[in-house]
């Protein structure tokens, strides 16, 4: 969700900002380790960072990673980012990455308030994009989670692909 990172192995349950309409949800994304340690530094008042592997999930995680997905905490966290040249890249250093991370959910510098509307309804399996050298390729992370596979969710996503939105 952060850095495009290939094969994002930790989750981030982010905590709805003050500016979310009433009765938002905790959203869950995939991240990289690096900025899995982002995440933390923002702590628990802003989210939650577990391993897809290591960790035990609770149906609320589950829940929150059903409904939010990379895509859609980019569409409500990057809503008003024009280009993604403030985005760091999976080789960025740790002060960058802290630096992009922090504005994105703490500062919520680039935050779509309105775009929190469309969370929490059920049933809305969104598809994570992936982009490789052939052109896209579109593959379901979420109904993997809801299936009790989080564990193997890395394994699912394809070897080559040059980003995970």
């Amino acid at each position: 969700a952060d850095c495009g990172d290939l094969r994002p192995t930790w989750c981030s349950l982010v905590l709805p900002p003050a500016d979310a309409p009433p009765e938002s949800p905790t959203i869950g994304l995939f991240c990289c380790l690096h900025c899995s340690v982002a995440h933390r530094e923002l702590g628990t008042r802003f989210c939650t960072v577990k391993s897809v592997k290591l960790d035990d999930w609770d149906e609320n995680d589950l829940h929150a990673v059903e409904i939010g997905g990379n895509l859609r905490v980019n569409s409500i966290f990057e809503g008003s980012m024009y280009n993604d040249t403030d985005k760091p890249s999976p080789l960025a250093e740790a002060t960058d990455r802290l630096r992009f991370i922090h504005d994105k959910y703490v500062r919520l510098k680039y935050f779509i308030p309105k775009a929190y509307e469309a969370v929490g309804t059920e049933g809305e399996d969104e598809d994570e994009t992936v982009v490789t050298e052939d052109g896209k390729i579109r593959i379901s992370v979420l109904p993997a989670a809801t299936a009790g596979r989080l564990a193997s969710i890395t394994e699912d996503v394809p070897h080559g692909l040059s980003r995970l939105s």
